[in-house]
């Protein structure tokens, strides 16, 4: 069963980058790069989990959240953040804001597979456990992770261990 992806950032490289990770993962992903968008798609396409960008303009990643939460069938979707943050404080606020996971970018594609895994076994959300664990990403980089360049996002991926899930050049999946 492939499971339903949308993945939120301002960013498009970064929407198109962690799209093609989670497509070689088998999933079906659906994009937005403005929150407003998002809300509109997660709507119609229903996902299972929603990868969200915090820093967006207009709207941020935590309002996002809470009008996702408000939706009728959208109450126990996996909500993760997919941020540069990840000092406690962000971690905190994430939970707030309705957030069960909180990844530091770029994640450790181990993290991305337990955390869909765990989708696909129908594990409920844990907000008050998940946000707050460490280990995920680039944990432990707090606020350097926003020196990372997509390119180093994409070593991270053909690091990680099985196949070469993607490559980035000048921009460009290929």
């Amino acid at each position: 069963m492939r499971r339903r992806i949308l993945v939120v950032d301002d960013n498009e490289v970064t929407t198109r980058t962690f799209s093609a990770l989670l497509k070689k993962l088998q999933c079906e992903v659906e994009t937005a790069n403005d929150s407003a968008r998002a809300i509109e798609i997660a709507a119609t396409f229903g996902p299972e989990a929603v990868f969200l960008d915090l820093g967006m303009p207009e709207m941020d990643g935590y309002e996002v959240a809470r009008r996702l939460r408000l939706q009728p069938g959208l109450e126990n979707v996996v909500l993760a953040a997919l941020t540069g943050w990840g000092q406690q404080a962000d971690r905190r606020r994430t939970a707030e804001a309705g957030f069960d996971h909180h990844l530091v970018k770029p994640p450790e594609p181990q993290s991305l597979e337990s955390l869909l895994a765990g989708k696909a076994h129908g594990s409920p959300p844990a907000r008050e456990n998940r946000a707050g664990q460490r280990g995920e990403g680039a944990a432990g980089y707090g606020s350097r992770a926003h020196q990372f360049t997509h390119a180093a996002f994409i070593e991270t991926v053909r690091a990680g261990p099985g196949e070469q899930l993607a490559v980035i050049h000048e921009g460009h999946l290929q």
